[in-house]
């Protein structure tokens, strides 16, 4: 028996983004918070989410679970935009992929300050949606450029 695989046009794939932009845009931002209760504002779901510096878009991400990844925010040596936001906006220098004790302090002051996350439950093609957008808005943020699907 032989398989047909599921195919959307150009066009349906730019409506889907398009929906999942607006509707995550009319989202209120959840402010980051350094503390374990943080993650409990975020779904055990697979998602997209959006992190704003003072509420300009800096950073998409995907997830197979909104909840943990949320919760790796809040550590150093588990999260990109973490070591971005360390390195680019305070001039902080890693040590075995994480920052002193006193630099981890001054992050997590900077980040409760200027960090707001918004984030989507999305079940299907999150990677995709997160690369279009990515690549959409890839001079503003802090993402590093993705190899995969590059090959």
């Amino acid at each position: 028996m032989k398989h047909k695989m599921c195919k959307i046009t150009e066009t349906e794939k730019e409506k889907c983004i398009t929906n999942f932009q607006k509707e995550i845009e009319n989202l209120e931002p959840i402010s980051f918070e350094q503390n374990t209760k943080w993650k409990e504002n975020f779904p055990k779901a697979a998602g997209v989410y959006f992190g704003y510096l003072e509420g300009e878009l800096s950073y998409i991400g995907e997830t197979a679970e909104l909840y943990s990844r949320m919760n790796d925010l809040r550590n150093t040596y588990n999260h990109t935009l973490r070591k971005k936001l360390g390195k680019i906006k305070l001039a902080l220098e890693l040590e075995n992929n994480k920052f002193s004790e006193q630099d981890e302090s001054k992050l997590n002051n900077y980040m409760e300050t200027n960090l707001t996350i918004k984030a989507l439950a999305v079940n299907f093609g999150r990677k995709e949606i997160e690369d279009v957008l990515v690549e959409k808005y890839k001079t503003t943020l802090l993402n590093s450029v993705s190899l995969r699907g590059k090959k």
